[in-house]
């Protein structure tokens, strides 16, 4: 009887300390339906008998099966050749032909940003000017060019939770959508429960109120659905309390606070690009834990919605390039009917919002309310399909064999119609990364 091996799928090259898509082909052994136990792939150095670090597997459950997202972490973090190999108990089996599990993993030695739908070379990085070079359609720089010291890049470049700082900024002119990343994890024995305990503090929420929205979220944590997830993706303690702060709401325990939401609050300061005062108020440990733990579950794909409670008119000057890009979380949901019911009121003309994702997160499991919400990470990027008027929304229906009434679109709700693309950005690095 033949002997049970893994099949890599994936791409045959990676660069280190990144997240990427990993795909494997099962031979002579089924995907296992339990998340504890069953057979599991593990990276190791080509020549090692051992895995390469002590968290670098996955359990091949059969939700995993169409692939899925091995996070940064886990990750090679020295370029080198490595291989994955399938291990049922504690016996590990190679596949027949030694190249059918090899992946390559290369520094990464620069990164792009980009502004306006252009990329721009992050300082410091350019090592790799022919790759750069290709990316760019253009020619190959010698050095890079000298960093521009406005007072905002200025601080972008100072903080430790930024976006990469980027050069070719006009003095003046707004940061550079750059990527969102830290470099560095929170001090020991600093929590994320702590870190929620000390921003209510500092926006002068009660402790009451704060401690009944902690109830809540310790109770969704203690959920077996959550806890089933969190093993199977293997979250930490804090990357999951990370995800329910984000999914919750302080409304919750004080409707008068809503303003006060760390959510709202650091999608706020994400669109201005105001790094420092997230440091200020303490939420970059949170927003490490939470890019982290975002990252360790799988991408989902489909189509989703989101309403806005302006006209079109008002935000159509956003959206009348080709590309759009939303630099803050965004929280969408597969809900549509319920989404034109909440945002398409005809006395305000707001605008009803179609997306077809690639690379959203399903958090619904993590919500304390019955919702189907899908988040899209920082720097999300779409391509404009239509900005259609109530008048044209009724034509856009009718052509495509229905009509607003029976979708349920209100009257006087405008539309827009994208698509997601990847964004310009090498990597993208939306994932905190760590020094190891």
């Amino acid at each position: 009887m033949a002997q049970p091996y893994v099949v890599w799928l994936g791409q045959p090259s990676i660069p280190v300390n990144l997240e990427f898509a990993a795909k494997f082909e099962l031979h002579g052994v089924p995907w296992t339906p339990d998340l504890k136990q069953g057979p599991c792939v593990i990276l190791r150095r080509v020549g090692d008998q051992q895995q390469y670090s002590k968290d670098s597997w996955y359990r091949l459950h059969t939700s995993r099966k169409e692939g899925f997202q091995w996070s940064a972490a886990d990750s090679a973090h020295e370029a080198g050749d490595f291989e994955f190999t399938l291990q049922i108990g504690d016996r590990m089996y190679p596949p027949p032909s030694s190249g059918c599990n090899r992946v390559s993993f290369t520094d990464a030695s620069f990164v792009v940003g980009h502004q306006m739908g252009a990329p721009v070379m992050r300082e410091g990085l350019v090592e790799d000017n022919q790759r750069l070079a290709a990316l760019t359609n253009g020619p190959a720089p010698t050095a890079p060019p000298e960093p521009v010291t406005t007072p905002s890049a200025a601080a972008a470049v100072k903080s430790k939770g930024r976006m990469d700082a980027v050069v070719a900024v006009k003095a003046g002119g707004p940061l550079p959508l750059g990527a969102l990343r830290y470099d560095d994890p929170p001090p020991p024995g600093l929590t994320c429960e702590a870190v929620f305990r000390a921003y209510h503090c500092a926006k002068g929420v009660s402790d009451d109120d704060s401690e009944c929205l902690l109830a809540v979220i310790v109770g969704k944590l203690e959920d077996m659905v959550v806890q089933a997830v969190m093993e199977c993706s293997r979250l930490s303690s804090d990357e999951a309390f990370a995800i329910v702060w984000y999914a919750s709401d302080i409304t919750m325990a004080n409707p008068a606070l809503d303003d006060r939401n760390a959510w709202k609050v650091a999608n706020e300061l994400l669109r201005m690009r105001s790094l420092p005062e997230l440091d200020r108020l303490g939420l970059v440990p949170w927003l490490y834990w939470l890019l982290k733990g975002l990252t360790k579950l799988p991408p989902w794909a489909g189509k989703v919605y989101r309403g806005l409670s302006v006209p079109l008119l008002e935000i159509s000057s956003s959206y009348s390039q080709t590309t759009v890009t939303w630099t803050a979380f965004t929280s969408t949901t597969t809900d549509r009917d319920g989404t034109m019911r909440k945002f398409g009121h005809s006395n305000t003309g707001g605008t009803f919002v179609q997306i077809e994702v690639t690379d959203a997160r399903d958090i619904s499991m993590f919500s304390p309310f019955a919702e189907s919400e899908r988040l899209l990470m920082p720097n999300s990027t779409f391509s404009v399909g239509h900005t259609l008027a109530y008048a044209q929304a009724v034509d856009f229906f009718e052509l495509a064999g229905s009509n607003a009434e029976k979708v349920g679109l209100p009257q006087g709700t405008d539309m827009i119609i994208l698509k997601q693309i990847d964004t310009p950005m090498l990597g993208k690095f939306l994932q905190p990364r760590t020094s190891s």
